[in-house]
C-alpha cells in the first residue's frame, strides 16, 4: 500500500472552490482554520498527503457531516469548510483508501448516507 495519496481531480476542484469562495467573502464570513486553509491549499495542488492525513480528513467527515447535511447556503462557513476537505469527493476518496486498508471502525450515519453505504 502506498505511504502517500495524490488527490483525484474532483478532491482538487473542491478545494479550489472552497479556496475561491473563501476569497470572494468579507472577512466576516470567511471560513477555515489555518490547519483547514493548508489542507485546502495542499489538496488543491495536487501534493500527495500521507495515510495519517488521511486518517485526519476521515475524522473531520465523520464529525461535520451532519452539519453538511443542513447546508443550504453555498458561501457559508461549513460549505466552504466542507469544500476546503475535497467535499464530497473527498470524503470518498479517504473511504476508499481505509476501506482498502480495513481501517474504517465507525461511520456516521451522515456519512454513510452521503456514500449510499451501511453505516
Amino acid at each position: 500500500m502506498p505511504d502517500s495519496y495524490r488527490p483525484p481531480a474532483g478532491v482538487r476542484s473542491a478545494a479550489r472552490r472552497a479556496l475561491a469562495i473563501r476569497e470572494k467573502q468579507p472577512p466576516s464570513n470567511r471560513a477555515m482554520t489555518a490547519v483547514g486553509i493548508k489542507r485546502a491549499s495542499d489538496l488543491s495542488n495536487g501534493r500527495s498527503i500521507g495515510l495519517a492525513t488521511v486518517k485526519r480528513m476521515w475524522s473531520f467527515f465523520n464529525r461535520h457531516s451532519a452539519n453538511y447535511a443542513k447546508i443550504s447556503d453555498k458561501t457559508s462557513k461549513w460549505y466552504q469548510a466542507w469544500l476546503g476537505w475535497g467535499g464530497n469527493a473527498g470524503l470518498r476518496w479517504v473511504y476508499g483508501i481505509l476501506r482498502e486498508r480495513d481501517e474504517i471502525r465507525d461511520i456516521a450515519p451522515t456519512v454513510a448516507r452521503i456514500l449510499g453505504v451501511q453505516g
